[in-house]
């Protein structure tokens, strides 16, 4: 699995970088939108980048998986999220829980 992640938060990298290495993942990071030819998936800080960087990602890239994740009070962000093509908006907590299982795919 390649994945690229968007991701500001100096814990969530080291979170990422750490599991996709136990997972045996190629993982990345990025700051702009043209960075993700070739991923298989894109992780999103939506708190950091907005809903708006989802229709970008999916510009560049039609069928690359999007997850992101955010607060679970930003339900507002989660559905825009949603509607811009992201397949898997998950509160903070569950991405952390579930990272090893969506690195390993």
């Amino acid at each position: 699995m390649k994945a690229i992640a968007l991701v500001k938060d100096l814990f969530f990298r080291v979170k990422i970088a750490e599991t996709a290495k136990l997972v045996g993942a190629e993982t990345g990071f990025a700051d702009f939108v043209e960075e993700f030819f070739g991923a298989q998936l894109v992780l999103v800080d939506l708190e950091q980048f907005g809903a708006k960087i989802v229709l970008e990602i999916r510009e560049k890239n039609p069928a690359v998986k999007i997850v992101g994740f955010l607060s679970h009070v930003q339900i507002g962000l989660k559905k825009q999220a949603i509607v811009n093509g992201c397949d898997l908006v998950l509160a903070r907590s569950d991405f952390g829980k579930r990272l090893p299982e969506l690195l390993a795919k």
